[in-house]
């Protein structure tokens, strides 16, 4: 990347998987390095009424009005036809949203920082029955240890402590300060589910784990994060 990227969530994938896991529902990941085939494990499920989980880099999508390469960006695709794919992405993307099978082909295929090679899932349920006030607390309870316990420099408190230090040396790499700085700027409020680089979607997340569980506790966390 010809800037340091600031993220705000779990690596990419794993979001789905941990909530699968919690929550017994059958998971089905595909990757392909061919364009063909990638195109067939989405077509069999479409064509059979089964929406399709599909990770992308943003910058190819139709519907992106600021162009920049995310290879982590996930969308849910429902139908196409003989010119496009229809999607249904977040809502400050435009929710059901539609792109050319050309870009949906080059979005998906793309390589590079966080990129799959052309990954997609479908998610079905099963007969497995799950607590869900525990799995709530035990995903709240993972979160905070992650959190508390980063493994490398970059991520979490840490992470925030040394972009704190090295935020200061991005305006000697960048090749265009505005721009870069423009663009950062943008992706902390805006980016990630919701803005925010997703904490309004765990700020949510924990809002509504509050209503299912009565625990005041993560009302409390609740009040603190917003």
């Amino acid at each position: 990347m010809d800037f340091p990227f600031i993220g705000g969530r779990i690596k990419t994938d794993l979001l789905t998987q941990n909530i699968t896991r919690h929550l017994n529902l059958k998971l089905n990941v595909r990757e392909t390095s061919s364009t063909k085939k990638a195109w067939e494990n989405v077509k069999e499920n479409i064509d059979s009424g089964i929406p399709v989980g599909i990770k992308l880099d943003c910058y190819h999508l139709d519907y992106f009005t600021n162009k920049f390469h995310f290879a982590g960006h996930y969308a849910a695709m429902y139908g196409y036809d003989e010119n496009n794919v229809y999607l249904a992405d977040t809502i400050q993307q435009g929710g059901l949203v539609k792109a050319s099978l050309k870009n949906f082909e080059l979005a998906r295929n793309e390589k590079g920082p966080m990129s799959s090679k052309n990954l997609s899932y479908t998610i079905k349920a099963s007969n497995k029955k799950y607590d869900l006030k525990k799995e709530i607390m035990q995903a709240i309870g993972n979160n905070a240890n992650n959190y508390l316990n980063p493994p490398i420099q970059n991520i979490s408190y840490k992470g925030i402590l040394k972009t704190s230090k090295e935020i200061i040396k991005w305006f000697k790499r960048s090749k265009d300060v505005e721009r870069d700085f423009k663009t950062t700027a943008m992706l902390m409020e805006k980016a990630g589910t919701g803005g925010a680089l997703f904490r309004n979607l765990y700020r949510d997340f924990l809002k509504e784990s509050y209503q299912k569980t009565k625990v005041e506790e993560i009302k409390e966390s609740y009040e603190m994060f917003v």
